[in-house]
């Protein structure tokens, strides 16, 4: 029973996440912490006393540093491919059976199956 309660709530929070908050979320109203402090541009987190006007060529630092974006990034990483060889070594040994002798009888032919000389 608690395995698929644990199934049925993991498909409802990635139905919830993939569908819902992670497309329609604003980037930049949750920001990774530290990026407050940078933005200011100063040593301490105190604001500077005027702010320069945001260019359309400057792009956006608190869109930047968007931590659900960061989140979602980090939840979905490829799986790593490993294509190095294993290493070589012995295995194991394995003993060579004995062979067997095999009875047989000479037979003699009565026609020689060679044809006649090339002139």
């Amino acid at each position: 029973m608690r395995g698929r309660i644990g199934r049925v709530a993991l498909l409802i929070f990635q139905a919830l996440w993939l569908n819902v908050i992670l497309p329609g979320h604003t980037r930049g109203i949750i920001t990774l912490p530290g990026t407050a402090c940078a933005d200011s541009g100063s040593g301490c987190c105190a604001k500077a006393k005027h702010s320069e006007p945001e260019t359309p060529a400057k792009p956006n630092r608190r869109a930047s540093a968007c931590a659900v974006c960061f989140f979602a990034a980090r939840l979905s990483t490829p799986d790593v491919v490993d294509l190095s060889p294993p290493p070589l070594g012995l295995i194991a040994v394995i003993d060579v059976p004995a062979t067997e002798s095999i009875p047989f009888t000479a037979i003699s032919l009565a026609f020689d199956s060679r044809g006649p000389p090339a002139a």
